[in-house]
């Protein structure tokens, strides 16, 4: 098929996530899973982090927005109560709060996952100036990408600042790590969201007040 872009000519939200998987588990005959567990997971102590739950019953309900309020889009026993057909690294693991911000210390100077140049690569901008335009679209303005990574340029909102990096997730979930203020921040919601934006503003609205 012919290629949406080309090479390097254009910013592809997550395409290159969704291609890192098959090429890891071909390049080391694993499954994404098992790679995950063992490099990941394991050493961070994220036993609730995986690719669906062993053990439904500690899922919560997601929602969708409605006309009417919220409507049920995915159950317990749904989706992520087996193994997908496609290990996703760009999108589809099932995790916790305290998971999550377990992960988030591999770039406050744990390096038993990531090291110091890793950490630095992923957080700092990977895009030319003529891709970033895509990004600003997604994203909003003063927002770049590092690598798999959301990056502030500077601080259009309180709550931003130029270093700052993180994403939201389209099930409705966030999480952003603040270097100059020595703040890593998670929510996890039942909401899916409707937009890049995800109605988190009054979350981290709070969190700037509160420092």
């Amino acid at each position: 098929m012919p290629l949406v872009h080309q090479p390097g000519s254009a910013w592809l939200y997550h395409c290159g996530a969704d291609l890192l998987g098959p090429l890891l588990a071909r390049a080391t005959g694993r499954p994404v899973s098992a790679l995950l567990a063992e490099r990941v997971a394991r050493p961070l102590g994220m036993g609730s982090t995986a690719f669906f739950a062993e053990d439904p019953s500690r899922l919560a309900t997601q929602y969708l927005p409605a006309e009417n309020g919220l409507r049920v889009f995915d159950r317990p026993d749904g989706r992520y109560a087996k193994p997908p057909p496609f290990e996703s690294l760009a999108a589809g693991l099932v995790s916790t709060v305290e998971d999550y911000l377990a992960f988030l210390t591999v770039f406050s100077g744990r390096t038993e996952v990531l090291g110091a140049e890793p950490v630095r690569l992923m957080t700092a901008e990977s895009i030319s100036s003529e891709q970033r335009p895509a990004v600003a679209q997604l994203a909003g303005p003063d927002v770049s990408w590092g690598l798999c990574v959301g990056l502030d340029l500077a601080a259009r909102q309180p709550w931003m600042a130029p270093g700052r990096f993180g994403w939201n997730g389209g099930s409705g979930t966030t999480a952003y790590v603040d270097p100059s203020r020595q703040l890593s921040a998670v929510l996890m919601t039942q909401r899916m969201m409707l937009g890049a934006s995800g109605d988190f503003d009054e979350f981290y609205r709070a969190l700037a007040d509160g420092l």
